[in-house]
């Protein structure tokens, strides 16, 4: 049974259609709870739980314009004009996934070594994720009423941000190596990288595309 944190790092979280990128807030904090099984020596199978959370923030601008005709306001009918600017955009993703790997001690090649405290395992294997995702986009907008006779006119502008939550489940494969040290038989200190491919589309009027996660620094408590 073991338990191991860290710090992950992901990509590819955009807009639809790839309007624009989530270009920053790369890093994000994991863990991950799970058992191994060792048949032989040199050969360890994992079953893990693990979670991450991601958050991304843009400062892209996108400027739209909207009229709608026929619009009743204060008793008058007119058009009104509407104008706003996104000037921010905030994406938070909360992620569990479950996953089975195979491993193999690579330093088992050499059996004799003298550092037995050391070892440099590779794995490979498959799970599935299950994720919420919430989108803040901040919209400064801008409203002008003008009435079809012309006699009225009315402008207003304020802050709009929307919230649009998604649900997504997704297949992952799972792949990594960890370079770890036997400090004592309880604790391993490990330097380990993991990538986990997998690719989502979460349906919804603002939709997001997210490709993955990987690299972490742990400490692993068996």
């Amino acid at each position: 049974i073991y338990m191991q944190g860290g710090v992950s790092g992901f990509h590819g979280m955009r807009g639809e259609n790839h309007q624009y990128d989530m270009d920053t807030r790369h890093l994000a904090p994991a863990g991950e709870l799970g058992v191994m099984l060792y048949p032989r020596p040199w050969i360890r199978i994992g079953l893990g739980g693990n979670y991450t959370y991601m958050k991304t923030t843009n400062k892209s601008i996108l400027e739209e314009s909207i009229v709608i005709p026929d619009h009743k306001m204060d008793g008058y009918t007119g058009e009104l004009d509407i104008n706003r600017t996104r000037i921010q955009n905030r994406n938070f993703t909360n992620a569990i996934g479950t996953d089975l790997t195979l491993g193999i001690n690579f330093l088992e090649i050499w059996r004799e070594r003298k550092c037995q405290w050391l070892n440099i395992w590779l794995y490979a294997g498959g799970g599935y994720m299950w994720g919420k995702n919430n989108h803040v986009a901040t919209w400064a907008v801008a409203e002008t009423f003008t009435s079809d006779d012309g006699q009225y006119t009315k402008s207003s502008s304020y802050v709009d941000s929307p919230v649009n939550d998604n649900k997504f489940n997704a297949f992952y494969v799972p792949m990594g190596a960890s370079l770890e040290f036997d400090i004592i038989p309880q604790i391993t200190l490990a330097a380990y990288g993991k990538y986990n491919f997998f690719s989502c589309f979460c349906t919804s009027s603002t939709s997001w595309i997210i490709s993955g996660y990987c690299q972490r620094i742990i400490i692993r408590v068996c």
